[in-house]
């Protein structure tokens, strides 16, 4: 190759190959960070639908999270409020029901920890009487009836350990609340 060739080709050829390449390298990166913003955008409005769903389910107004809120567990856990709580925490523990967000998901999993929790708590343990329709008990009928009849030790810590379970569980749902809200922009 001549000096001639190989100027031609140092002034002209490389330059259009060189600015060929990296402005295809350009243009594919500005489209990466484009489609990556479009996927973004679509997440969050999944996430968004997704916890608008949540709050037909868990909003602090339902009769559940009320009832979570200011229940002290020494009179009658109302089998309507109960059933609603445990086929919606049922139906939240599908893959379908899982956020894009880490964050938000992340205080989700908690929130149904707990809930998941207390479910097992009230099935299993024998001082909560199953009244059908009316609902759990967990102090029984004689301590009810009788104020001035006391409590054994064992069941004023039942009613303690319960008591403080929901507490966590409604500020888990006050803080999910909080973390969705803000993360989603509502």
């Amino acid at each position: 190759m001549s000096a001639e060739q190989l100027n031609f080709l140092k002034t002209y050829i490389y330059p259009l190959v060189v600015g060929g390449i990296g402005g295809g390298v350009a243009v594919w990166f500005t489209q990466f960070l484009k489609d990556k913003s479009v996927n973004k955008e679509r997440e969050r409005e999944a996430d968004k639908k997704l916890f608008a769903e949540f709050l037909k389910d868990f909003s602090s107004d339902l009769r559940v999270m009320y009832f979570f809120a200011s229940y002290n567990f020494s009179t009658e856990l109302s089998a309507v409020s109960y059933d609603e709580f445990d086929s919606a925490i049922d139906r939240w523990k599908k893959p379908l029901k899982k956020f894009h967000d880490k964050n938000i998901e992340k205080q989700k999993t908690k929130f149904m920890c707990l809930c998941d929790r207390f479910i097992e708590f009230i099935e299993s343990d024998p001082n909560f009487f199953n009244q059908g329709i009316r609902g759990y008990l967990m102090v029984p009928k004689k301590y009810r009836e009788d104020e001035f009849l006391p409590w054994p030790k064992e069941l004023w810590k039942k009613k303690e350990k319960v008591t403080d379970d929901v507490k966590k569980l409604v500020a888990c749902h006050q803080k999910f609340l909080s973390t969705g809200k803000s993360k989603l922009r509502i």
